[in-house]
């Protein structure tokens, strides 16, 4: 059922917000989501009890001076930034709805949390960003000295907690959208690992956690593993034991550009070397292109799988490139196998030479707001955006030419993969198996 203001609603989770959190509020979240989203965030923390009855929207409406419209639009802003959790709750011949309240994050999370951040640069710019900064952030003097504190596990070892048993809490804990976000589709990082390959250079557990974000993405961008990136910051220890975090991502930004002008260079022999070998040999593919395709995107990082894509054509990824499949991957809403068929839909399927920031984010977006979770659900929603593409024409060619009969269309519901004719077929065959060979030099040159 759709929504309506004469629905009654209730809230849960309201609080009295505290100074900090309504700074937080007015300085940080106001930018990204209006002063009407702002107002009905207000409103609704601070709405008086009626004896625990539901108050019908109008009310509401009425207060705060918005239309329904408005108002559906100020609390998706609400959802969307984590503030606000909507329950609608569908009765016979209505639906009734339930707010859930969550307070905004701190100001210090806010500002070192890396989506929300670039969010609101673009927002207000970098000067008013960095100003807004140094008047919220707290500014402690650094103690001198040696940081010689002992750790929880230091003076309590870990195997005096193998026998306790795992407790039940009496009550799920609701987490917002926002935090939600931040650990879907993220990849595993073993930070006890790292650490006790870097006992020796003084590196600790809490030193890799601040910089867990800044991994997590090069182990998603780049395909690294713990063990290369142990290599990596051994290589970039500063004084004091500082990771030097900016150093370690311009040098692999470089390596990757090194990567793609090698890759160039040695592409032309490896065609050659692919077309006499299909000249000594016609036997059949053990596994179809569609097969081909879906495993060559469930195996490679995005940015590897465009560039072997681009390899195919002699074409390069251009550094505005990099930089917005970068910011795909922080955004952290699709895993990478869809990333991989967002750049394949948009390059091979539609044959774009270049991927315009703003291309990927729309698609990005969609993909998003689709829920594609994995590559099949990505090809189902591709066959039904067709579907709907030809039935929307077919319904207009038969109402201008009534006269002419209708050709009966296929039946692609049940149908897995889009049909596509010879030469494509054959294209994407020997662009995968390309593919294929190039990533299996590259996995015996690292062993």
């Amino acid at each position: 059922m759709s929504f309506n203001v004469n629905n009654k609603f209730s809230v849960e989770g309201a609080q009295q917000l505290s100074t900090s959190e309504l700074q937080t509020l007015s300085n940080l979240y106001l930018p990204l989501i209006s002063g009407d989203a702002l107002t009905l965030y207000l409103a609704l923390m601070h709405l008086p009890r009626i004896n625990h009855n539901k108050i019908v929207h109008t009310v509401l409406l009425d207060q705060i001076g918005i239309t329904g419209p408005n108002f559906v639009r100020a609390r998706e802003k609400l959802e969307g930034f984590g503030l606000l959790s909507t329950f609608e709750q569908v009765l016979t011949l209505e639906s009734q709805w339930v707010y859930e309240m969550h307070a905004p994050i701190k100001s210090d999370e806010f500002l070192s949390d890396k989506l929300l951040v670039k969010v609101l640069i673009n927002q207000v710019g970098e000067s008013q960003f960095h100003w807004l900064k140094d008047n919220l952030l707290e500014q402690r003097p650094a103690i001198e000295g040696k940081n010689i504190t002992k750790g929880f596990f230091d003076i309590i070892h870990e195997d005096n907690f193998d026998h306790i048993p795992e407790l039940t809490p009496p009550r799920a804990f609701q987490t917002s959208p926002l935090k939600t976000a931040e650990v879907k589709n993220q990849p595993s990082l073993d930070l006890e690992l790292m650490q006790s390959l870097l006992v020796s250079f003084n590196i600790s557990k809490q030193d890799l956690q601040a910089i867990s974000s800044d991994l997590m993405l090069w182990k998603r961008l780049y395909g690294l593993d713990e063990l290369k990136l142990v290599q990596l910051i051994q290589k970039n220890i500063g004084v004091n034991h500082q990771i030097n975090v900016k150093v370690i991502d311009q040098q692999l930004r470089n390596d990757f550009q090194n990567q793609q002008s090698q890759s160039v260079a040695a592409e032309s022999k490896l065609k050659v070397e692919n077309n006499v070998s299909k000249n000594k040999t016609d036997q059949k593919a053990p596994t179809s292109a569609v097969e081909q395709l879906f495993k060559q995107a469930k195996s490679l990082q995005p940015l590897e799988f465009l560039a072997d894509i681009r390899n195919q054509t002699g074409g390069i990824i251009s550094s505005s490139e990099r930089n917005s499949i970068e910011q795909l991957i922080k955004y952290n809403r699709l895993p990478d196998e869809v990333i991989n068929m967002e750049i394949y839909a948009l390059s091979v399927l539609e044959k774009r030479t270049t991927l315009p920031r703003a291309v990927l984010e729309s698609t990005y977006s969609d993909w998003s707001q689709a829920k594609l979770k994995t590559v099949q659900d990505v090809v189902a929603y591709l066959q039904k955006r067709e579907r709907n593409l030809k039935n929307k024409q077919q319904t207009k060619k038969s109402t201008t030419y009534q006269k002419r009969p209708v050709e009966t269309q296929p039946d692609w519901k049940n149908q897995h993969v889009t049909q596509v004719s010879d030469q494509e077929q054959e294209d994407l065959k020997r662009t995968l198996s390309q593919m294929d060979a190039k990533r299996k030099e590259k996995e015996k040159n690292n062993s």
